[in-house]
Protein backbone atom coordinates (compact mmCIF):
# COMPACT_ATOMS: atom_id res chain seq x y z
CA UNK A 1 0.00 0.00 0.00
CA UNK A 2 2.85 2.42 0.87
CA UNK A 3 4.46 1.48 -2.25
CA UNK A 4 1.65 2.42 -4.59
CA UNK A 5 0.86 5.84 -2.83
CA UNK A 6 4.47 6.83 -3.03
CA UNK A 7 4.27 5.93 -6.69
CA UNK A 8 1.00 7.93 -7.07
CA UNK A 9 2.94 10.84 -5.45
CA UNK A 10 5.92 10.98 -7.36
CA UNK A 11 4.03 10.76 -10.77
CA UNK A 12 2.05 14.19 -9.46
CA UNK A 13 4.71 16.04 -8.32
CA UNK A 14 6.41 14.94 -12.00
CA UNK A 15 3.16 15.97 -13.58
CA UNK A 16 3.03 19.60 -11.61
CA UNK A 17 6.72 19.97 -12.16
CA UNK A 18 6.80 19.00 -15.98
CA UNK A 19 3.62 21.48 -16.48
CA UNK A 20 5.15 24.11 -15.10
CA UNK A 21 8.79 24.31 -17.08
CA UNK A 22 7.34 23.38 -20.13
CA UNK A 23 4.09 25.39 -20.78
CA UNK A 24 4.52 28.98 -22.61
CA UNK A 25 3.75 32.01 -19.90
CA UNK A 26 1.13 33.54 -22.65
CA UNK A 27 2.82 36.79 -22.34
CA UNK A 28 1.65 39.39 -24.88
CA UNK A 29 3.68 39.80 -27.89
CA UNK A 30 4.41 43.37 -28.37
CA UNK A 31 5.88 44.63 -31.54
CA UNK A 32 6.84 48.78 -32.20
CA UNK A 33 7.76 50.60 -35.61
CA UNK A 34 8.96 53.93 -35.41
CA UNK A 35 7.67 57.02 -38.39
CA UNK A 36 9.51 60.26 -38.34
CA UNK A 37 8.44 63.17 -39.45
CA UNK A 38 10.52 65.54 -41.08
CA UNK A 39 10.65 67.77 -38.32
CA UNK A 40 12.37 64.95 -36.49
CA UNK A 41 9.38 64.16 -34.01
CA UNK A 42 8.17 60.53 -34.11
CA UNK A 43 5.06 58.48 -33.61
CA UNK A 44 4.86 55.12 -33.07
CA UNK A 45 2.75 51.86 -34.57
CA UNK A 46 2.40 49.70 -31.68
CA UNK A 47 0.85 46.29 -32.29
CA UNK A 48 -0.07 44.01 -29.28
CA UNK A 49 -1.17 40.65 -29.60
CA UNK A 50 -1.91 38.14 -26.61
CA UNK A 51 -4.23 35.08 -26.05
CA UNK A 52 -3.67 31.41 -25.41
CA UNK A 53 -4.04 31.06 -29.84
CA UNK A 54 -2.69 34.64 -30.09
CA UNK A 55 -6.16 35.41 -31.18
CA UNK A 56 -6.66 38.95 -29.61
CA UNK A 57 -4.76 41.87 -31.32
CA UNK A 58 -4.65 45.89 -30.86
CA UNK A 59 -3.01 47.82 -32.88
CA UNK A 60 -2.29 51.69 -31.74
CA UNK A 61 -1.03 54.97 -32.88
CA UNK A 62 1.07 57.02 -30.07
CA UNK A 63 3.40 59.85 -29.84
CA UNK A 64 4.93 58.24 -26.40
CA UNK A 65 6.94 55.30 -27.47
CA UNK A 66 5.87 52.35 -25.05
CA UNK A 67 7.84 50.34 -22.98
CA UNK A 68 7.32 46.12 -22.43
CA UNK A 69 3.59 45.09 -22.80
CA UNK A 70 2.60 48.38 -21.36
CA UNK A 71 0.23 50.44 -23.93
CA UNK A 72 -0.35 53.47 -22.32
CA UNK A 73 -0.31 56.92 -24.06
CA UNK A 74 -2.91 56.10 -26.85
CA UNK A 75 -4.10 58.24 -29.73
CA UNK A 76 -5.73 56.28 -31.73
CA UNK A 77 -6.97 52.88 -31.67
CA UNK A 78 -7.69 50.12 -34.33
CA UNK A 79 -8.85 46.74 -32.50
CA UNK A 80 -8.95 43.82 -33.60
CA UNK A 81 -8.24 44.50 -37.59
CA UNK A 82 -7.08 41.88 -39.83
CA UNK A 83 -5.32 42.54 -42.27
CA UNK A 84 -3.08 45.88 -41.36
CA UNK A 85 -1.84 47.83 -43.86
CA UNK A 86 0.49 51.10 -44.02
CA UNK A 87 2.90 53.04 -45.75
CA UNK A 88 4.40 56.70 -45.02
CA UNK A 89 4.89 59.26 -47.70
CA UNK A 90 6.67 62.29 -46.78
CA UNK A 91 5.11 63.12 -43.48
CA UNK A 92 1.39 61.29 -44.46
CA UNK A 93 0.97 57.91 -42.75
CA UNK A 94 -1.32 56.11 -44.82
CA UNK A 95 -3.55 53.30 -42.96
CA UNK A 96 -5.61 50.71 -45.09
CA UNK A 97 -8.16 49.86 -43.19
CA UNK A 98 -11.90 48.04 -43.18
CA UNK A 99 -13.53 49.77 -40.43
CA UNK A 100 -11.90 53.96 -39.99
CA UNK A 101 -11.55 55.55 -36.84
CA UNK A 102 -14.20 58.36 -36.64
CA UNK A 103 -11.86 60.64 -36.66
CA UNK A 104 -8.70 61.88 -38.43
CA UNK A 105 -5.76 64.07 -37.22
CA UNK A 106 -2.58 64.99 -36.84
CA UNK A 107 0.07 64.26 -34.12
CA UNK A 108 2.24 66.92 -32.42
CA UNK A 109 5.46 65.74 -34.34
CA UNK A 110 2.97 67.22 -37.70
CA UNK A 111 2.45 63.30 -38.92
CA UNK A 112 -0.80 63.35 -40.64
CA UNK A 113 -3.07 60.01 -40.46
CA UNK A 114 -5.02 58.93 -43.52
CA UNK A 115 -7.37 56.00 -43.58
CA UNK A 116 -7.89 54.59 -46.65
CA UNK A 117 -11.07 52.09 -46.15
CA UNK A 118 -11.90 49.22 -48.41
CA UNK A 119 -14.03 46.65 -48.53
CA UNK A 120 -13.69 43.02 -48.07
CA UNK A 121 -13.08 42.68 -51.73
CA UNK A 122 -10.83 45.73 -52.72
CA UNK A 123 -9.03 44.72 -49.14
CA UNK A 124 -8.26 41.02 -50.24
CA UNK A 125 -7.31 42.39 -53.91
CA UNK A 126 -4.44 44.60 -52.24
CA UNK A 127 -3.33 41.76 -50.37
CA UNK A 128 -2.24 39.93 -53.17
CA UNK A 129 -0.12 43.34 -54.52
CA UNK A 130 0.31 45.09 -51.75
CA UNK A 131 4.26 44.76 -51.36
CA UNK A 132 4.34 46.17 -55.08
CA UNK A 133 2.26 48.99 -54.23
CA UNK A 134 5.12 49.96 -51.63
CA UNK A 135 2.56 48.88 -48.59
CA UNK A 136 3.87 47.34 -45.65
CA UNK A 137 1.44 45.05 -43.47
CA UNK A 138 1.52 44.22 -39.74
Amino acid sequence: MGYILLTIIFIVIGVIAYFSFTTPKHEPTVRQITFTSSTGLNVYLVEKIWGISSDHRQVVLTEVPQKDNDISNINFTYSGQLPFLYKQVKDTLFIYVQKPLEQESSFNGNIKLKQVVLNNPEMMDLLMVYEQEGLKKL
